[in-house]
């Protein structure tokens, strides 16, 4: 005779995603371009948007793909294209935001900068309405349905006081959900891009703790990137 489950098996109904039961209010505290263990096991830069929400369950940040081919020196600005890819889901959050009347502030500060949407921290200090919205992508002749959280509208810019300070520590966000495995990972990763590019044990140092502040909470990984040749060289 079968065996029949008991009740531990059983499930129930999970909180809704936010934006998918209804516009949400989100203000941008800090915008970036990382790598984060989120998407693609952080082998690939993204669009990271942190922000203040009332959801239940909000979890501080979205992720939007950029493509490949970007670099960035600071996590602000991304070099090496010209243009982000239409079908990118970046692409997707900034026409999105241009679609709102946030669109003279935005492109105002992109053109003060001079980079255009490859500068992070033009959105930074805006508060919009995001829902979860349903798109089809394409990947080898299949058609598959996706949901991406973007702004509708623009609700206004944060009040003085209640904007995060910019030029915090780079990559605070990233290495602060990090696990310690994950972070040796993108350690490591960073000292293979360093080494590419020329970069000295010194600057492997400075951009650690620059990006992952959180390194020297593990005296056996802060060692080895303090220790020349252990990590880097």
């Amino acid at each position: 005779m079968a065996k029949k489950p008991g009740k531990k098996w059983e499930t129930t109904e999970g909180g809704a995603l936010p934006g998918s039961d209804g516009p949400i209010e989100v203000a941008v505290t800090r915008a970036s371009f990382n790598y984060d263990a989120g998407y693609n096991s952080g082998d690939s830069l993204v669009f990271i948007l942190e922000g203040d929400c009332d959801h239940e369950h909000w979890q501080d940040s979205v992720l939007y793909s950029i493509g490949e081919g970007w670099d960035t020196e600071d996590n602000v600005i991304v070099t090496g294209k010209d243009q982000f890819g239409r079908n990118t889901r970046y692409a997707m959050f900034f026409n999105a935001v241009l679609a709102t009347d946030a669109a003279d502030i935005v492109i105002g500060r992109a053109n003060d900068s001079g980079e255009g949407p490859a500068d992070a921290s033009i959105y930074e200090g805006l508060r919009f309405k995001f829902t979860r919205q349903e798109y089809e992508s394409t990947f080898d002749g299949e058609t598959t349905k996706k949901f991406i959280l973007l702004p509708t509208k623009f609700l206004g810019e944060v009040k003085a006081g209640k904007k995060k300070k910019k030029g915090g520590s780079k990559g605070a966000k990233t290495s602060a959900t990090l696990s310690k495995k994950e972070l040796r990972v993108e350690v490591n990763k960073l000292a293979k891009k360093l080494t590419k590019k020329g970069k000295d044990h010194d600057d492997f140092v400075e951009a650690v703790l620059d990006q992952y502040p959180d390194v020297e909470d593990h005296t056996k990984l802060y060692d080895e990137v303090l220790e020349e040749g252990a990590i880097f060289g």
